[in-house]
């Protein structure tokens, strides 16, 4: 399900020891750590929260929900097509839940120079605006081999009830349980409705 286009469009674990191992082997050798701070974050999960402290990897600085996309080969540039905030059910037509909706998932990262290098896995969450109930992708995993890493993702997973959503991203270091959420949102809509008779306008 995963459509990885490297470099850019792409994609367990150093726990926190391996992590503060690596800065003090870092340290030792003379290097720059500087560009690492910490920053705590909640990471939820369905009826539960827990707080984790992590290095700044990585920084998701675009996220968003398309039926289509393309890469141009020469420019590496991509264009996205259709962008989508709602989706509409007929009345007793809803899929069964869990079933991939045929949407492509982007989520463009961020990393500084001395951040390159680290494996890291992502899952996309939908999180109801209502209820809070979460309804989570597979996980991916992923290698930070450049500044800017673009991943596309095919298909989301079909919550148990429709209403308004938000799709989140979670991260964590290869390896390590607790889940760092970003800030970003992208809001989806997912709503039964009987089709609408054609409008006739002069």
């Amino acid at each position: 399900m995963l459509s990885s286009l490297r470099s850019p469009i792409h994609s367990e674990s150093a726990s926190r020891d391996f992590l503060e191992r690596f800065l003090q082997s870092a340290v030792r050798a003379g290097e720059n750590c500087s560009s690492f701070s910490q920053r705590r974050a909640p990471c939820c999960f369905t009826g539960a929260c827990v707080r984790a402290s992590y290095w700044s990897v990585p920084t998701c600085y675009a996220l968003t929900l398309c039926s289509g996309s393309s890469l141009d080969q020469h420019s590496n540039n991509v264009s996205l097509f259709n962008l989508v905030e709602q989706i509409n059910f007929r009345p007793g037509a809803i899929p069964e839940p869990g079933s991939m909706m045929p949407l492509e998932v982007h989520a463009y990262f961020h990393f500084k120079p001395s951040e390159l290098g680290f494996s890291f896995d992502v899952r996309y969450v939908l999180v109801s605006v209502d209820t809070s109930l979460e309804t989570s992708s597979d996980v991916f995993s992923y290698r930070s081999s450049t500044p800017r890493f673009r991943t596309r993702t095919m298909g989301l997973p079909l919550p148990p009830v429709i209403g308004a959503y938000e799709l989140r991203v979670d991260w964590r270091v290869a390896g390590s349980v607790s889940w760092n959420r970003e800030p970003l949102a992208w809001p989806i809509a997912l709503i039964e409705m009987s089709p609408q008779p054609p409008r006739v306008t002069h």
